[in-house]
């Protein structure tokens, strides 16, 4: 009899939650037993939405997007993006090298990006570009004499038998030299010890990277792992910082370069290794054993639930395909952009299809298995999901729940920002991303932007499906429920803290309780939709410079 359509119940199921007595899901729980997903979909809210609440969030949101940007200026990412010449400039300057170098030239078909390089000891080298083609490696000089000759070779064209090795080229986000190699072979039985050099102009990659003119000294002590006959190593004292070593190493074959690297190391340098190989175990031994155990949990679960039929799979086929499109958009508009440097770039456009489709089905299969728990032990949680994999979008509960998360998920940005300024504040060295080479890389064109927008899709669902699944096992099983809370909030924190904590263990502490806290208030005051669109907002806000 309400006046109002929005307000009106939307089913008979809707109708009969509000009679007294009447609510099938309250019903259900109490009675220990699994309710249907209409039921979960039709349930009534406990908390009521009043008109003014989309207003109040959109205030309360554009003023936490405000925020994160101011929080972020203390945190040097605008230097750091000002520091950077524009990607153009860094690829021209990599092709007039190789020219200079006569290794190679301008290219159609290079890759290009940025990288991660922590373990610097100079800031300016956190973040590396990096540039890769194709070369040609002149041939030796007795295969060149047989060619002329007419010898063996003399059926085939000399041209082509030139080998193609691939040229890397690694720089300073100012433009100067930082690695190159130029198809050097790479092992403990084809390198040797520094010796003197027979006549390479070694200032020809000295120049390009800022040392001409550096007072350098010989450090004998190197052996250089690579096959070449002229070697070189030293040594010599940033003019810039002097408590920071440079050491660089060289080597030539033939006449040409084939190996160069200059490494910054200071007294904390061992320190950011051990940080980095601590961050490498947490990552193996904790968080991905956790993963892989829920996933095969997952797939054991789904199996028996679709053999009793209790699964969703009209909400898994749903999301299944949704997980399908975004991966395919994504897929097209970051085709032909490496993700990384050591990235093979031989994978086919039909293999790549078949990951996306396999990681949809995927996703599917672990949330028929996983999706049934939520519902048995906190229906609550899924009851706006349940409305939006329905279909009905326009529901007030999805629109609220979607605003929530974006709120959060701001907050939870602005968490992972103030987690870098405390970091600076105590004294200690970040080991982790100042500003991301994944935040550079996802700002080199429009296509990119996009598929890096649409990859934090599928991390959303399934962080948010996990995080759900694990609060409520915890639940189920752990008594009093203060003591599930903190099992969770615990997890969470050892999760985010390895994967967004600028240092360990500090950012559990501090950035990995907060979004452990965060999590658990999300889930179990709003639901699933909520968090995932936390998680959303967060990874998007994360994976651009603010």
């Amino acid at each position: 009899i309400s006046s109002t359509p929005e307000d009106r119940p939307q089913s008979a199921l809707a109708m009969a939650a509000r009679l007294p007595g009447g609510d099938p899901l309250a019903m259900a729980v109490e009675a220990g037993v699994l309710a249907h997903p209409e039921i979960v979909a039709a349930a009534t809210i406990d908390r009521p939405l009043k008109r003014t609440s989309p207003w109040l969030l959109l205030v309360v949101l554009a003023a936490a997007l405000a925020g994160a940007l101011v929080v972020a200026g203390p945190s040097a990412v605008f230097d750091d993006v000002r520091r950077f010449r524009a990607p153009e400039v860094l690829v021209d300057q990599s092709e007039r090298l190789l020219r200079d170098l006569e290794l190679g030239g301008a290219s159609d078909t290079a890759d290009w990006g940025f990288l991660d390089n922590v373990a610097a000891a100079d800031p300016v080298d956190r973040v590396l570009f990096w540039y890769r083609q194709e070369g040609l490696r002149p041939l030796p000089d007795f295969v060149a004499r047989a060619f002329d000759s007419g010898g063996l070779f003399g059926r085939f064209d000399r041209a082509e038998a030139i080998t193609r090795e691939p040229l890397f080229v690694m720089l300073d986000p100012t433009g100067e030299l930082v690695f190159l190699n130029a198809g050097a072979s790479f092992g403990s039985r084809v390198g040797g010890a520094v010796g003197v050099s027979r006549g390479f102009d070694w200032s020809r990659l000295l120049e390009p990277a800022g040392l001409h003119g550096v007072e350098l000294t010989q450090d004998p002590e190197v052996v250089l792992p690579v096959a070449s006959d002229e070697r070189a190593a030293w040594k010599a004292v940033d003019p810039k910082r002097p408590m920071t070593t440079i050491h660089v190493q060289a080597a030539a074959f033939e006449g040409r370069p084939v190996y160069f690297a200059a490494e910054t190391v200071d007294a904390e340098s061992p320190v950011r290794h051990e940080q980095l190989r601590r961050r490498a175990r947490l990552d193996r031994w904790v968080r991905t054993p956790l993963y892989l155990l829920v996933v095969l949990v997952a797939l054991a679960l789904g199996a028996h639930s679709i053999v009793r039929d209790r699964s969703d799979l009209r909400g898994a086929a749903v999301l299944a395909s949704g997980v399908l499109v975004v991966g395919l958009l994504a897929a097209i508009l970051s085709a032909g952009r490496p993700e990384h440097p050591l990235a093979s770039s031989g994978i086919t456009l039909l293999g790549h299809v078949v990951d996306i489709c396999m990681g949809a089905l995927a996703v599917g299969l672990c949330y028929v298995g996983l999706e049934p728990l939520i519902r048995r032990y906190r229906p609550q949680a899924l009851i706006a999901w349940n409305r939006l994999l329905a279909g009905d979008v326009v529901d007030r509960s999805v629109g609220y729940g979607l605003l929530v998360g974006a709120l959060a998920g701001t907050i939870w940005a602005v968490a992972v920002e103030l987690d870098r300024i405390t970091v600076a504040l105590f004294g200690l060295d970040p080991t982790w991303g100042f500003l991301g080479a994944d935040q550079l890389n996802a700002t080199v064109g429009l296509g990119s932007m996009f598929s890096t927008a649409l990859g934090q899709v599928e991390g959303a669902i399934a962080g948010g499906l996990l995080s759900a699944v694990l609060f409520a096992l915890l639940i189920r099983w752990l008594r009093p429920r203060w003591l599930a809370w903190a099992v969770f909030a615990a997890l969470i924190a050892l999760i985010v803290g390895i994967d967004y904590g600028t240092h360990l263990p500090l950012s559990i502490a501090t950035l990995g309780l907060a979004s452990g806290a965060m999590a658990l208030v999300l889930l179990y005051r709003f639901g699933l939709l909520t968090l995932v669109a936390a998680l959303l907002a967060r990874g998007l806000l994360i994976a651009f410079p603010m």
